[in-house]
């Protein structure tokens, strides 16, 4: 096949292993576990801040009771009778006493409280602040995970589609030297059973460009389901030779890592936290109700105002016990930010030197490729001259094949390596 062909046959769209990265972000359904996730610390925040913030309720009743009247008659003919003056209980029958608790009255109050100095609420505030960041982290650390996957995705469709493209050029080059094969036997110098390992040599190659598209093809498809984009990775390029390995473990500064150092800070804040529960809260209460009808003693719409301190004495332990379950989380916090860092530190010297040995393979590679072209034009000059023969000429350009593939996956295993330690040490 041509290289015109070639390109005629090739996917007119293919995207880099940044738009991959993007795309996945995009459609994963791991994306939305992490925005629900900080929209749901985000709401934690706004719930530790109600309580610093102020209270008001209202509130509205109808009472019914008896009616209290103020009925004075009986003291006043008491006190007549005292004084001998002469009055009858009659006397009284005309008079309207004032009544002084109604039997059915409306009550209406609205009442508020104000924190002034609540120093447990405002420290269960700032640990709420550090759990969202915590929380936007992880997020961070889900978009990492999946950039491994993508990053195996995309490297797997880049090299099913370079090796791909050595079969096809394989393949030409089979067809390439049984059409030699064929004017030498039409010409006389070569028999007709010369002809036989020319056609099995292509035969091999067709088969072999059948597997490689099989496995390009589910390559692709594995990316696709990644991305959610029916698009081939872009052609490798080789990368440039690593940094000191010093270098490259002091440039780290991965999400995981991040997220480790951000829970040791969310568990601290917590132990403050838990402390504060032993701490005295300063408050302002405030109290407006109105009644109808009023009774006669007292007024329609009455206030009241209070200023108190509430200092917590004995709570059983229950505070101190809380403030050591939480100094245990900080440990176990700390411990698991060690372990990250040494891991992710491992990942990294693994990464580095898996690169460095693919680079030199890739060099080894070369070389190799170069010494088996210059066998075939060697080959087909002693052809020419009459002094070699169709095997050796064939054997040279199979020589070739091979290397040329060898030296497609020592490409693909430099460009790898070389992401795979981006991954690790910073993340794509």
């Amino acid at each position: 096949m041509s290289t015109i062909a070639l390109l005629l046959v090739a996917p007119a769209l293919s995207m880099s292993l940044d738009d991959a990265m993007q795309a996945a972000a995009a459609s994963s359904p791991v994306s939305a576990i992490s925005r629900a996730r900080v929209a749901e610390a985000h709401a934690q925040v706004r719930q530790a801040t109600a309580y610093l913030l102020p209270e008001v309720n209202a509130a509205g009743a109808s009472l019914w009771q008896n009616e209290v009247i103020l009925d004075l008659s009986d003291p006043f003919l008491l006190f007549a009778q005292q004084a001998g003056i002469p009055m009858q209980p009659s006397a009284f029958d005309d008079v309207e006493w004032p009544e002084i608790t109604p039997g059915q009255q409306w009550q209406i109050q609205v009442a508020g409280q104000q924190a002034i100095l609540a120093p447990s609420a405002w420290l269960w505030r700032k640990a709420a602040q550090q759990g969202e960041a915590l929380a936007e982290e992880e997020g961070e650390v889900d978009r990492y995970q999946l950039g491994g996957v993508v990053v195996e995705a995309w490297h797997a469709s880049a090299r099913h589609q370079a090796l791909l493209a050595d079969a096809r050029a394989a393949q030409e080059l089979g067809e390439h030297i049984l059409q030699i094969a064929e004017t030498l036997v039409a010409n006389g110098v070569a028999t007709e059973d010369q002809l036989i390992p020319a056609r099995q040599a292509l035969a091999t190659a067709r088969a072999t460009v059948a597997r490689a598209q099989a496995a390009s093809q589910a390559a692709d498809a594995a990316l696709a389901l990644v991305t959610a984009r029916d698009e081939p990775a872009d052609p490798f390029t080789v990368p440039p030779a690593p940094t000191s390995l010093e270098a490259t473990l002091a440039d780290m500064d991965r999400p995981d890592m991040r997220m480790a150092a951000q829970r040791s800070e969310a568990a601290r804040a917590v132990i403050w936290a838990e402390r504060g529960g032993a701490m005295p809260i300063l408050g302002v209460t405030g109290k407006v109700f109105g009644l109808d009808p009023a009774p006669m003693i007292a007024d329609d719409w009455n206030w009241q105002v209070q200023l108190g301190v509430t200092v917590p004495l004995v709570k059983g332990g229950a505070v101190a016990a809380k403030v050591d379950a939480a100094h245990a989380q900080l440990e176990m916090a700390l411990a698991a930010e060690r372990l990250v860092r040494d891991q992710a530190k491992l990942q990294a010297i693994k990464a580095h030197g898996e690169l460095s040995a693919a680079m030199a393979a890739l060099t080894e590679r070369e070389t190799a490729l170069e010494l088996a072209g210059q066998a075939v034009r060697a080959a087909e000059l002693r052809l020419k001259e009459g002094t070699g023969t169709m095997l050796e000429l064939q054997q040279g350009q199979a020589g070739v094949a091979e290397a040329q593939v060898r030296l497609t996956l020592a490409k693909a295993d430099a460009a790898h390596a070389h992401d795979l330690l981006r991954q690790v040490t910073r993340g794509l």
